[in-house]
């Protein structure tokens, strides 16, 4: 094992009693909060009781008279309010004295229950203080995701260290941003898998003229980099006597190495989860220098829905006593994950019994005892960031809320000149072979939650904030598009552009018809004239939109929170002598989704730098040991930015999946 520097605390061992626990944890809870289980319990109490705010897609704000028909009349109040105040509102819980009591406790109540998102002080934050990337490596990086991948590969390199991993599986690893940073600029052995072609392509190139430019300027590279294309499976299992895992068939292409990618591919109709052990054992195979490995790190930065809970439960599986025993090269030793996309986690819906197919949500049996569920319009609106509303610069939060408005404008132009029906008139038939796809081995899984819209059809309309227009899907559906930000200089831009684009796609739709189209493109039904009549009688709407988003936001935090204290949770009940923690890793403002979830095998010497000051960071759950030890992470050395021999020199300083945040 590394040595790691001095400095850091060594967590107490746990009495015999919590021999069934996780034996150490870290967890900042809010002012107050000391309890893991209560603090739960009050999450999912609060999203209960204000899961009104949520209950309706974005596009309905209008059609469904939202404003007069859910939301509260004392408080529409805020319908006067400045934007800056409602963005002072949402990033601190600032409150009017005019404002009715229920409103004051709503944003009061919602503030003191979010978990706290700055990294300052905290304790994974404080392991990756002051790292950078080198410049060759960040290439191709913007600057929220050079903020990303800094702090999570000096995380996962000093967790590394601490465990004495070698290799790391990287999935969903997209281009392969963490995975480089994490090969080249701290020497470990990556393999990063993404079940897209397209990236795996990219990141194999982008990965090549850094190992040239990195070979230009004369530094050593120790670690490697290999991709593998194939596809995680998070179906949920088929339940069957004779169902049994299996291994995955990869299709990899390697920068590092010459081996020619295999054209097998991954079965669609894979029926269990894989193991990390089998993903692992099936790379030992294939790549033999991997068997020098000392042992595995999985990681994940921003891995969208059931990827992130299949990652912790697959995990948690493979530590419970009486997992299969692993050869020591292919041991996973901890998992390091930042998820996001809650949107299209999976739940059970109300009152589904069979609790044997898993779910993405919730996981811990603590919000399964609690009968805990959210639904579609919930975890889409836990997708929103409060660290984004700022009262210094309202223009980016006006900008989101006009995208809002003008969609929900839109959305009543196309009711009431029935454009979805002509949408569907024009649909492409499913053809046969999509249609038995689709329906293949839905009656044995749980549904994914969706909503029902008031007129009885379920709606495939979701929330967005970008600039959006109309398509048909497959389905004939009215789905959503991205238009060019230019179309909103007007709403007849706006229009015209999102009718268009729609109007253009008729006669592809109609060659496929039985029938030819009962009526005109739909941009042949709207004129200017009357685009701006509708704009002009729902001016309102503008800043009763701004109201209810502020909220929603507020929300937000407390439905994130909600779903990460569950991970958390299940981990702690899950894992035997091991270690996790939950905690803010970079600046909310620049990346939302900061919340790094960690769990290791064990108890490791030397890693964690808990701030004694700090009583919330080591929470009580149930016979958790409750003390904390004095120290500082006073190593003095902030990360090291320099490549040559850094493996084992960034002791103060990652993660990567399918890249989709916001």
């Amino acid at each position: 094992m590394a040595r790691m520097p001095a400095g850091l605390p060594v967590p107490a061992p746990p009495p015999p009693a919590a021999a069934d626990a996780a034996s150490h944890s870290a967890l900042r809870l809010p002012a107050g909060e000391s309890d893991v289980r209560a603090y739960a319990a009050r999450l999912k109490a609060f999203v209960d009781r204000h899961g009104w705010l949520a209950d309706f897609f974005a596009v309905d704000f209008i059609t469904a008279d939202y404003w007069h028909a859910v939301f509260p009349a004392d408080w529409r109040v805020l319908e006067r309010e400045p934007l800056p105040t409602l963005c002072r509102t949402v990033a601190s819980g600032h409150v009017e004295d005019a404002w009715p009591n229920s409103l004051k406790e709503f944003v009061r109540g919602a503030a003191g229950l979010a978990l706290p998102r700055s990294p300052v002080g905290g304790v994974l934050a404080s392991l990756c203080s002051g790292a950078r990337l080198d410049k060759d490596v960040a290439v191709g990086m913007n600057v929220k995701k050079r903020h990303e991948v800094a702090a999570t590969a000096a995380l996962v390199a000093r967790i590394a260290a601490a465990t004495g991993a070698s290799h790391v599986l990287d999935l969903g690893a997209g281009q392969g941003y963490l995975s480089s940073a994490l090969a080249f600029q701290y020497g470990l052995h990556i393999y990063a898998v993404d079940q897209a072609q397209a990236q795996v392509t990219g990141g194999v190139r982008r990965a090549d003229g850094i190992r040239k430019m990195l070979d230009f300027r004369g530094v050593p590279v120790t670690g490697s980099l290999t991709f593998i294309h194939d596809r995680i499976a998070v179906r949920r299992p088929v339940p069957s006597p004779a169902a049994s895992p299996r291994p995955l068939s990869h299709a990899r292409k390697s920068f590092i190495s010459s081996a020619p990618a295999l054209s097998s591919a991954s079965d669609p109709a894979c029926d269990s989860y894989p193991m990390f052990a089998e993903i692992i054992a099936d790379i030992l195979d294939e790549y033999p220098d991997a068997r020098r490995s000392t042992g595995w790190i999985v990681c994940g930065l921003h891995t969208c829905g059931d990827l992130a809970s299949t990652m912790v439960r697959t995990f948690a599986s493979e530590c419970a006593d009486g997992a299969q025993q692993v050869p020591a090269d292919a041991q996973v030793k901890a998992l390091v994950n930042l998820g996001c996309c809650y949107q299209i986690l999976t739940e059970h819906e109300p009152g589904y019994t069979d609790s044997s197919l898993p779910v993405g949500f919730p996981m811990s049996s603590l919000y399964k005892s609690l009968d805990c569920h959210l639904g579609l319009h919930a975890r889409m609106v836990a997708c929103q960031a409060s660290s984004r509303w700022s009262d210094a610069s309202p223009a980016a939060t006006q900008l989101s809320i006009k995208k809002l408005f003008f969609r929900s404008v839109l959305q009543k132009i196309i009711e009431d000149h029935n454009i979805t029906t002509s949408v569907r008139a024009h649909a492409r038939p499913t053809p046969p072979s999509a249609a038995a796809q689709q329906g293949s081995s839905d009656s044995a899984a749980p549904r994914r939650s969706s909503s029902v819209s008031r007129r009885g059809s379920r709606s495939s309309t979701y929330s967005t904030t970008n600039t959006t227009a109309l398509k048909a899907t497959s389905q004939g559906e009215v789905a959503i598009r991205t238009l060019p930000a230019s179309c909103l200089a007007t709403p007849q831009t706006y229009v015209r552009a999102a009718l268009e684009r729609l109007g253009a796609r008729g006669p592809s739709f109609h060659a496929h018809a039985s029938h030819p189209p009962p009526s005109p493109p739909p941009e042949a039904l709207i004129g200017d004239g009357t685009v701006l009549a509708y704009f002009e009688w729902h001016h309102d709407a503008f800043a009763q939109i701004a109201a209810v988003w502020s909220m929603r936001t507020i929300l937000a935090d407390v439905i994130e929170s909600l779903i990460l204290v569950d991970r958390y949770i299940y981990l702690l009940e899950s894992l035997r002598g091991g270690s996790v923690f939950l905690a803010p890793l970079v600046d909310p403002a620049v990346s939302p989704r900061n919340m790094a979830l960690v769990a290791i095998r064990g108890v490791v010497d030397g890693l964690v730098g808990v701030d004694a000051a700090d009583d919330h960071e080591r929470p009580h759950f149930d016979l958790l040991p409750h003390g904390t030890q004095d120290a500082t992470d006073d190593d003095g050395d902030g990360g090291n930015g320099s490549l040559a021999g850094c493996q084992f020199q960034c002791f103060s300083l990652d993660l990567s999946a399918q890249q989709c945040e916001e």
